[in-house]
């Protein structure tokens, strides 16, 4: 987990439990390290889709759309479509 931190220069990781958990909360950071870096490291799988969803949500943010009652909707509605809640 402190490997991650080192490679992206940024986040922090929480201990609940047994359970770690790597968190980059600085919007700029996701925004110029996180999703360059997996958008040229393309996600295999399913996972795919929830990162493509995840850069929707980030860009709905990006733009202040999640400002509005429409932009946080499209950000919920997003949210309850990833991992195990996925339609395929």
């Amino acid at each position: 987990m402190k490997s991650l931190i080192e490679c992206f220069e940024c986040g922090n990781i929480y201990k609940d439990r047994n359970v770690l958990e790597y968190r980059v909360e600085k919007f700029s950071d996701i925004e110029t390290k996180i999703i360059p870096f997996f958008s040229k490291n393309q996600i295999q799988g399913i996972k795919f889709l929830d990162y493509l969803d995840w850069c929707k949500a980030s860009e709905l943010i990006k733009t202040k759309a999640h400002l509005t009652e429409q932009g946080l909707y499209l950000i919920r509605k997003i949210k309850a479509g990833l991992n195990k809640e996925r339609l395929l």
